[in-house]
């Protein structure tokens, strides 16, 4: 897995496209980071899933990990495989809002590692999964090479839909298993206890931020 500064060369398939805080948020940047050497070791072979466990973190420490939260849609999902072999998807976000960090572009790029490139598989339990037209507010640092990725995996994802009953916008995380495709119009919709606002995460995040400064 590269750890140099600047991008290393891809191979791209065809894209589908659409129609304290702050110092415990460096500690757990750190581990995170670890994971994701772990995961990218070379004794990742292709063709097989993989079961991935990491301490449980809250979505405070998650919060205060992140270097920039933004809300957005996904335009683009497509995979690369880097010069080390490896295989990556990565998606393209319209910013809609920023709630941490600087985002000077309107798009940004966010990869996980995984996915099937020109026959070849890698699975990674516990990523993200992203999908076309989908609405998602996402918690996200960056690698050593300076792409980004959820802090957390999945747990740096959440899509945003629209609660038919109540008609406000709830949030969601939910991990499909990897042999299924995603497609976020069908993520089922939680029991009426377990739906969670929006509002109540920009309200968390909010303050978070503004208890690191």
């Amino acid at each position: 897995m590269p750890t140099t500064s600047s991008p290393s060369p891809v191979l791209r398939a065809a894209p589908r496209s659409a129609g304290s805080a702050g110092s415990a948020g460096s500690a757990l940047r750190g581990a995170l980071a670890a994971l994701c050497l772990a995961l990218a070791a070379p004794g990742l072979a292709p063709q097989a899933a993989h079961a991935t466990t990491f301490a449980p973190t809250t979505q405070e420490e998650r919060i205060d990990a992140a270097e920039i939260i933004v809300r957005g849609v996904i335009r683009e999902v497509w995979t690369e495989e880097d010069a080390g072999g490896m295989i990556w998807t990565r998606a393209q976000v319209d910013v809609q809002r920023v709630y941490k960090g600087k985002v000077t572009e309107n798009t940004l790029i966010v990869e996980q590692l995984g996915g099937t490139y020109a026959g070849r598989t890698v699975r990674v339990d516990g990523v993200a999964r992203f999908d076309v037209d989908e609405d998602v507010v996402l918690l996200l640092d960056r690698r050593k090479n300076g792409n980004l990725r959820t802090v957390g995996m999945t747990m740096g994802k959440f899509t945003v839909r629209l609660d038919p009953y109540t008609r406000r916008e709830i949030i969601q995380q939910v991990q499909i298993p990897l042999e299924r495709a995603y497609d976020h119009r069908f993520i089922p919709l939680p029991p009426e206890g377990e739906r969670f606002a929006l509002t109540d995460l920009e309200a968390k995040i909010q303050r978070r931020v503004e208890a690191s400064k």
